[in-house]
């Protein structure tokens, strides 16, 4: 029987397709898997996976294609991209999703920004100001009030939108304190219990930051057994504790808030019960407060 829902489902990304796991065993998802192509992934190349609360649905991000698995019918449909002008956009490359609090599906792209248009099923570019439009959009995350961060490719943003999904910008900072992490390659966004902005930045490490507050910029220390084991920061979450979990190219690092410390974890040879691998590349907690850690 097909599940009627994704609530005891867990999904996991590989470079050959899409497991499924129902509690009991896993399943693969192949672009191979049967001759109906409605069934199966367009690309088995998997890269994002957003699972969708407000329509319970996931939507699947491969290298080229943007799928959505409809679990009703077990099946998968592919929405495309459009330029302004109506075109199909090839080769989007989807970084990130964010659904925002009017309902509006925002997908960040290597092209740009992308608005869902739920009456034509596709995906709209958004017209940015005069050289934004040029940056890959790499992370989004909620603000207060409507707004929302964007990080790219040459540095952060806020935005928020009207019902119409039209954008407008905010004014950037002037404050000097603030120009090199706003001009930083923006990887990864992340909010702490207090109030603090947490910004991976593409292969330098990452920032703390508060409105008000002088931005604390966390790296790698050799003479430091409690900073970031490594620099190049792929994976940032929240616990249900408050602490901060940070995967990296060498592992796993926790941030005790209360300390100001990193613990870290690592893959130990011959140990089962140490990190799956040495690479961190998604960190995820569910409703019981267990972390799925993906490694390569």
């Amino acid at each position: 029987s097909h599940p009627s829902h994704l609530v005891h489902i867990h999904f996991h990304t590989t470079s050959i397709g899409l497991n499924r796991f129902d509690g009991h065993r896993f399943r693969t998802i192949t672009q191979e898997e049967n001759e109906d192509l409605s069934s199966v992934l367009p690309e088995s190349d998997i890269r994002i996976l957003y699972f969708d609360s407000f329509i319970q649905k996931l939507w699947v991000c491969s290298v080229n294609r943007m799928t959505q698995y409809r679990p009703q019918t077990d099946d998968f449909q592919t929405f495309p991209f459009l330029d302004a002008s109506g075109n199909t956009h090839q080769n989007t490359s989807v970084n990130c999703l964010f659904r925002d609090d009017s309902g509006i599906l925002w997908a960040g792209t290597r092209r740009g920004l992308y608005r869902f248009d739920e009456q034509t099923a596709t995906f709209l570019w958004c017209s940015q100001p005069k050289g934004i439009d040029r940056f890959e959009i790499k992370a989004i995350y909620p603000d207060e009030n409507g707004w929302i961060w964007m990080g790219t490719s040459q540095g952060l943003f806020k935005f928020k939108a009207d019902s119409k999904g039209d954008i407008q910008f905010a004014d950037q900072p002037e404050d000097s304190s603030l120009q090199k992490m706003f001009e930083s390659d923006i990887r990864l966004i992340c909010k702490d219990d207090n109030g603090y902005l947490w910004l991976g930045v593409q292969e330098s490490g990452i920032y703390a930051w508060k409105a008000g507050e002088v931005p604390r910029f966390f790296q790698h220390e050799l003479s430091d057994p409690f900073s970031l084991d490594n620099n190049d920061v792929r994976a940032i979450s929240k616990d249900p504790s408050g602490r901060i979990w940070i995967g990296t190219f060498l592992g796993l690092n926790i941030y005790n808030p209360q300390t100001q410390r990193f613990q870290r974890v690592h893959h130990q040879e011959g140990n089962p019960k140490s990190l799956g691998s040495g690479s961190v590349r998604s960190i995820f907690f569910d409703k019981r407060g267990s972390a799925w850690i993906g490694t390569y």
